[in-house]
């Protein structure tokens, strides 16, 4: 059986006041998340920007060119194996 001095069971008490203390506090200030609103996209008026968009792509392994490409907007990735000189 486990024998505490009065010293110890102070201590012990202590301890676990300190824990919940924390724990409590942790519980109260820890900050709340917010709501999220979420807008629909915006019309631009520059919709010439939009059709030039393009993305920049790595492109690594067994290719004749492995390197940095460029190609547009919704390029699929047999376009960028080929922009790199194919496997």
């Amino acid at each position: 059986m486990l024998q505490m001095t009065r010293r110890e069971q102070l201590g012990a008490i202590i301890l676990a006041a300190l824990l919940i203390l924390g724990l409590v506090m942790r519980f109260l200030l820890t900050a709340r998340p917010t709501a999220l609103e979420i807008l629909p996209p915006e019309e631009t008026e520059a919709k010439e920007e939009q059709t030039k968009k393009e993305i920049i792509v790595h492109v690594a392994g067994a290719v004749k060119n492995p390197g940095v490409y460029t190609l547009p907007e919704g390029a699929r990735v047999f376009m960028a194996l080929e922009a790199a000189g194919g496997v």
